[in-house]
């Protein structure tokens, strides 16, 4: 088929939704409350999900369709997947979170197919509607949907076609809607799509990450008395002994439950001595808490079971100009992607 042949669409305005129809009784807001009514629908929570990640990156462009990505942000070209527990049909149960069709067949001129499947985006944004539950199902809580973003390089290393949610909790970071900016830019970075900020260390010990600027090295004991900053950054803790840890069964927090010695133990990350990575807007205040095994910080409570707990170090860096959130995701992304898991200390429950 000559070139001649193919038709080029023309350029038409978007719709608002009160243009009337010529020839019938209606609008198109009427056309559009019959066809989308409602967001359960496979194909409307896909189209709801590339709007989330578009309004959460300031991007205003209309999504096109048959576009190799969904959404383009500074350069980034993003793919969205959507999935939900709750279909717009009647279910035995809950539907399995799976998201398929990772690897499409890129398209060339005249939209022919390339003749292998790749991953032809840079960042990968995996959305899904939490509410299981149908009388609690509220299509407009923009709370109720969780992401997972990963850069093209990390799918790259699984050679999957699609994913399970248990796959994904496994191998990345779950992120609210409130948090999707930054996990994007954290991944469009790994990615090396868009400029780093703070570098990556070569190597996970003492001497790479001072190398990068982190400082202070200190006990948690010592954090009263320490040089801690009070601005926004991120914090490492270090076990510097070679040897295979003790986990005890009881925990010296008093703030919360002991976990499993079967969980931790099948946490434990062998060679590395980073057991957890933070963030935190004020550094000092952060690790303050931190130290104070009553208080409410959650994230990395892990230690307080490891029988050395004392030997502990912690190092910080600061990250002017670049959010500590990106920053961390970027660097749990590239501890994940050296050992294949998070940090020992590193969970969501």
């Amino acid at each position: 088929m000559s070139e001649s042949t193919w038709h080029q669409p023309t350029a038409v305005a978007p719709l608002r939704g009160n243009e009337r129809f010529a020839g019938i009784e209606g609008s198109v807001v009427d056309f559009w409350r019959f066809a989308m009514p409602d967001l359960r629908m496979n194909n409307v929570r896909g189209y709801f999900a590339e709007y989330l990640v578009s309004r959460a990156l300031g991007v205003e462009q209309l999504r096109v369709e048959w576009d190799d990505y969904d959404v383009l942000w500074k350069g980034v070209k993003i793919e969205v997947k959507s999935s939900g527990y709750l279909q717009a049909w009647a279910q035995q149960g809950p539907s399995a979170i799976v998201f398929s069709g990772l690897r499409r067949k890129a398209q060339g001129e005249n939209w022919a197919l390339a003749d292998e499947a790749t991953y032809k985006a840079d960042v990968y944004v995996f959305a899904w509607h939490t509410t299981q539950e149908p009388d609690k199902y509220d299509a407009l809580d923009v709370d109720a949907w969780a992401f997972h973003v990963l850069a093209r390089e990390q799918l790259e290393q699984l050679n999957v076609g699609s994913l399970t949610l248990s796959r994904l909790e496994a191998i990345g970071t779950r992120t609210v809607y409130s948090g999707l900016a930054d996990a994007v830019a954290a991944a469009a970075a790994f990615e090396s799509a868009v400029p780093l900020g703070l570098p990556l260390p070569a190597r996970w010990d003492r001497g790479a990450l001072e190398e990068v600027g982190f400082e202070g090295f200190a006990r948690f004991s010592e954090l009263k008395t320490s040089s801690a900053p009070s601005v926004p950054g991120i914090y490492i803790v270090l076990r510097e002994s070679e040897l295979v840890p003790e986990i005890t069964e009881s925990t010296t927090s008093t703030a919360h439950a002991p976990f499993s010695l079967e969980l931790l133990r099948a946490s434990w990350v062998d060679g590395a001595s980073v057991v957890y990575i933070g963030k935190a807007e004020n550094i000092r205040s952060r690790l303050l808490q931190y130290a104070r095994r009553g208080s409410n910080h959650g994230g990395g409570r892990s230690i307080w079971q490891l029988a050395d707990q004392d030997e502990l170090i912690v190092a910080w860096v600061p990250t002017p100009g670049e959010s500590a959130g990106a920053v961390e995701i970027r660097y749990r992304a590239a501890f994940t992607r050296e050992h294949g898991r998070w940090p020992f200390a590193n969970r969501k429950n």
